[in-house]
C-alpha cells in the first residue's frame, strides 16, 4: 500500500487483496452488523451516509476500470 498525504484527505494505491479487504470489511460494517449509527460513528470514524458514498463511490470506480479494461477482473465479452 501506498499512501499520499494532501491537505484535503489521503490518496491511497492498494493491492487487490487490501482493496478487497478495506470493501469487505465496508460493506460488513455497513450491512452485516447492526449497529447504531452514534456507535457506527465512533467506531468507524465516518457517519454511515458518508461510508455509503463511500462505498458507492469505491463500486463505480471499479466498474470505471472494469470498462477500461484496467480492472484485473475485466468483464467477459
Amino acid at each position: 500500500m501506498m499512501a499520499r498525504f494532501r491537505s484535503d484527505g489521503v490518496e491511497l494505491d492498494l493491492t487487490k487483496d487490501e482493496y478487497i479487504f478495506v470493501y469487505l470489511l465496508l460493506t460488513h460494517a455497513l450491512y452485516g452488523v447492526a449497529m447504531e449509527d452514534h456507535d457506527f460513528r465512533n467506531i468507524l470514524g465516518m457517519f454511515r451516509e458518508d461510508a455509503e458514498r463511500f462505498l458507492d463511490s469505491i463500486g463505480a470506480a471499479e466498474d470505471e476500470a472494469r470498462a477500461t479494461g484496467e480492472h484485473w477482473n475485466p468483464p467477459r465479452p
